[in-house]
């Protein structure tokens, strides 16, 4: 049987290009598959040509153009339209 490489989260933002933090993130999120927390560290498993595997998230889009879109369905109340939000 092969043993995993595997990184700390620390090594693993070096490689993606990002924090730390967000390495927990998306491991908290679900989104780095075989990440395994041994003790008070997590680590990330390598890939055979030493990348590591991100997934896609299923919540969709929550960028600013998605928080715009929301703002635009949104419609005022009749009642509070012109009394200055009483």
């Amino acid at each position: 049987m092969t043993e995993t490489r595997r990184v700390s989260t620390s090594q693993a933002a070096v490689l993606l290009g990002i924090g730390p933090r967000r390495v927990r993130q998306l491991i908290k999120a679900d989104r780095i598959p075989g990440a395994e927390r041994i003790g008070h560290i997590w680590t990330v498993p390598l890939g055979e040509a030493g990348n590591i595997l991100i997934t896609t998230s299923d919540r969709g889009r929550r960028g600013a153009a998605w928080r715009m879109a929301e703002r635009i369905t949104e419609t005022p109340d009749a009642a509070s339209v012109g009394q200055g939000g009483q």
